[in-house]
């Protein structure tokens, strides 16, 4: 190799050399700008308060009540009782929205309820306190004597019921 094409050799090592470093050194400096940063300050309540008080007046200089007169002190009370009826009315709200949802969740728990002591009345346990308030289908009919025997199921359980012998059997019948 001549001098020439090993000095642009080494040029061209030497460049891509810098900026590697370059990266390596940008990449090191957002870091530490990162972790050298200050940490968010604490909130000042006294701050918080001035910065709504000062809001408040502003609104009161918009409807046109002057900096540290009897009419601005009016306007910031007035301000002050409507913000107090807006929590007031988000807190009965809330609670509303609270009781509905209890409500509905007491429904639907009577309801599973109701239906889980159906279910264990239909095996047997309590069946006649089933039949009683449940609506029984006409499945047959016979005269005897003087009476028609109307003769009604529900869940394979029979149940009958005497009328005259000149009347018709109801379709269906609660006992």
């Amino acid at each position: 190799m001549n001098k020439n094409t090993l000095a642009l050799v080494l040029m061209v090592f030497g460049i891509v050399g810098c900026a590697t470093t370059y990266d390596e050194d940008y990449i090191y400096e957002q870091y530490r700008s990162l972790m050298d940063e200050p940490k968010p300050k604490q909130v000042n309540l006294e701050e918080l308060r001035l910065a709504k008080l000062q809001r408040k007046k502003d609104k009161c200089i918009e409807y046109g009540f002057k900096d540290n007169s009897d009419g601005m002190g009016f306007c910031l009370i007035e301000l002050d009782k409507l913000e107090a009826l807006k929590i007031a009315n988000k807190n009965q709200e809330t609670a509303l929205q609270k009781q509905q949802d209890d409500a509905e969740r007491q429904r639907i728990s009577e309801a599973w309820i109701r239906f889980g002591n159906a279910m264990s009345n239909l095996g047997g346990a309590n069946l006649e306190s089933v039949n009683r308030t449940s609506m029984h289908i006409l499945s047959s009919s016979y005269i005897s004597g003087l009476n028609r025997i109307c003769v009604y199921t529900l869940g394979g359980q029979k149940a009958t019921h005497t009328i005259s012998s000149g009347s018709i059997c109801p379709a269906t019948m609660k006992f």
